[in-house]
């Protein structure tokens, strides 16, 4: 029984050892506390209707995951607005606005299925 023991205790000792820790998820987003708070509000209501199916339940999500799209779609806006004012065509910001101009500029390559 000890010998076992033994073997099941070095096995997983050295999975253990030889098996890399995963590195952490950084939950930290861009987002503000104000769009969090309506997600985690629609969350509740979507966990509602989700458990009773009730008809008078899914006007509020609905309602919820239509505000919270335009929320979403206006901050986007909002960080690309700030992105691209914030772009020059001086050698101090090493020509920013000229390298985005060209990025854009590129086609988009497609690779598509066999």
């Amino acid at each position: 029984m000890e010998a076992v023991l033994y073997f099941n205790k070095s096995v997983q000792d050295a999975a253990w050892s030889s098996t890399p820790p995963l590195p952490s998820r950084n939950l930290d987003t861009h987002l503000p506390k104000h769009i969090f708070d309506k997600i985690i509000k629609k969350r509740r209501i979507r966990k509602r209707w989700q458990t009773t199916r009730d008809p008078v339940a899914k006007k509020p999500l609905n309602h919820a995951n239509r505000q919270l799209k335009h929320i979403l779609e206006k901050d986007r806006n909002d960080a690309f607005h700030n992105y691209l004012t914030g772009l020059d065509t001086t050698a101090s910001s090493d020509y920013s606005l000229w390298k985005v101009t060209r990025r854009l500029k590129r086609p988009i390559n497609v690779s598509l299925p066999k």
